[in-house]
């Protein structure tokens, strides 16, 4: 996992915060006083794009704790086959996805409880039942629409790929223990779960409540939930649109506001005020690249309060764009946000079940462009030239 990290030789999070570090990364060049260029991407209808994406997410109480006992990370990788095609109008344009691999590690308090890859033969840990889902989700096919633009204005099949991949898991495991009988067995079904109301207060003082049944008693349990709430839509934007990007063209120093909204993963999405900046030309993976850095912080409200939000960049950006192919070599993205206290109550009495308290929610998330061909063309899955 994270292989971009080693390309640079340090981490995620420190690529995030300031690209490589100057003593590895190749020089950036260009100069003010030359002619404005436009910055744009663009997906090119007949053509394979061989994409990854990496992404790690830390959940942290807001207050230090000993041990980091509650700390919960995920790191997820993703690859996959676009291949794009003109729209039935002008100015649209489909993208179909192959799901080429996945891995994905959790773990909480600095005890893993999942760890699986599927470009490293599969399984290794897993204490809830993750991974005969995910290794049913390779080679799942989706399709996205876009416009001229880049922005994702449709997407089908998600959820269905998703439910396919828990069916055929439950299956496969019913069929395993069937053909297991036991000599006696004299345990009672176990009681229906119960259900539990959660209160959430955000920020803005406003109160959100939603009734749940216990995980043990839903389709695909807590795995199902858990990757219900991960696969959507929003995933995938990250992938697929071109955000941060100047709306005119600029010179080398130049700097510009952007304004949007982007998600965290299975926390919704937060709106963002940020700056670009237009750092110059760098070679990157052997291209020499449009480099284009952005800083900014999430809105107010859910995500960070007002005085957070002032003094703290909890949206920085690194974008190296091949000019030749109007596309992101690779985007790196780091966020931030603050997840307000919530409470767990047993429906029909006031008796909390679980007061959680207000957690910190960091997000790094890397998308590489590994090749990209004519669709007649096969796109080689080890491929790691963009030529």
């Amino acid at each position: 996992m994270f292989r971009i990290a080693a390309w640079c030789g340090v981490t995620l999070a420190g690529l995030i915060a300031g690209g490589c570090s100057r003593s590895t990364e190749a020089k950036i060049t260009g100069s003010s006083s030359a002619p404005p260029i436009p910055i744009q991407c663009a997906w090119l209808p007949g053509h394979t794009y061989h994409l990854r994406l990496e992404m790690t997410q830390i959940t942290d109480s807001q207050k230090p704790e000993p041990n980091e006992r509650n700390q919960h990370r995920v790191t997820f990788d993703q690859e996959c086959l676009v291949k794009v095609t003109e729209g039935a109008r002008s100015g649209l344009l489909n993208l179909d996805m192959e799901i080429l691999a996945l891995g994905m590690e959790r773990g909480k308090g600095g005890q893993k409880t999942l760890s699986f890859d599927s470009d490293q033969g599969g399984e290794t840990m897993d204490e809830q039942g993750y991974i005969p889902v995910l290794k049913k989700m390779i080679g799942g096919r989706l399709r996205f629409q876009v416009s001229s633009n880049g922005n994702v204005l449709r997407a089908e099949g998600i959820s269905e790929w998703v439910e396919r991949a828990l069916r055929a898991a439950a299956a496969e495991a019913k069929g395993k223990a069937a053909a297991f009988v036991p000599v006696d067995s004299t345990e009672e079904a176990p009681p229906p779960s119960p259900t539990v109301r959660t209160t959430i207060r955000n920020a803005d003082g406003s109160v959100v409540t939603t009734s749940r049944v216990s995980s043990s008693s839903t389709s695909g349990g807590t795995v199902g939930s858990t990757l219900r709430k991960f696969f959507t839509q929003d995933h995938f934007r990250q992938m697929l649109e071109f955000p941060f990007l100047p709306p005119n063209p600029v010179r080398v120093g130049d700097r510009w506001p952007t304004q949007g909204d982007t998600p965290i993963t299975t926390r919704g999405r937060f709106r963002y005020d940020a700056s670009g900046h237009f750092a110059g030309y760098q070679m990157h993976r052997g291209t020499n690249c449009i480099r284009v850095e952005v800083e900014g912080s999430l809105a107010k409200g859910v995500a960070v309060g007002p005085k957070q939000a002032a003094k703290e960049k909890t949206l920085r950006a690194t974008l190296w764009i091949d000019r030749e192919l109007q596309f992101p070599v690779t985007a790196m993205l780091f966020k931030e946000t603050l997840v307000p206290d919530s409470s767990t109550r047993t429906v029909g009495t006031n008796q909390v079940v679980t007061t959680l308290p207000a957690k910190v929610v960091q997000q790094h998330v890397a998308t590489m462009l590994l090749s990209a061909k004519p669709t007649d063309k096969e796109a080689p899955a080890e491929s790691a030239s963009v030529k």
